[in-house]
């Protein structure tokens, strides 16, 4: 397993914001190493814009302001995301 594995379990272990998912296990097989995270009920950012097209201004508000207090959040941290997009942000 390698060190940005390990650095990257740590980091998810010591994340504690509720919009962040929350780290449960990790564990390696064969030399590859596997991230358990919580389950998150919703359905990806992406498929609901595919599916209702617009989202009213008053839901986008809520959404950007979550997601900018999780980036607050990690920055304050000294972290940072990597990969921001609608796929990988859960909307119930």
């Amino acid at each position: 397993i390698t060190q940005s594995f390990e650095n990257e379990v740590d980091c998810l272990r010591a994340s504690n914001h509720p919009n962040v998912v929350r780290y449960k296990d990790s564990f390696t097989i064969g030399g590859f190493g596997f991230i358990q995270m919580e389950r998150v009920p919703g359905r990806s950012l992406i498929e609901i814009i595919i599916s209702e097209g617009c989202l009213p201004e008053e839901e986008c508000i809520l959404i950007m302001q979550q997601i900018s207090s999780a980036v607050l959040y990690l920055h304050s941290r000294g972290w940072i995301h990597r990969d921001i997009k609608p796929d990988n942000i859960v909307y119930d």
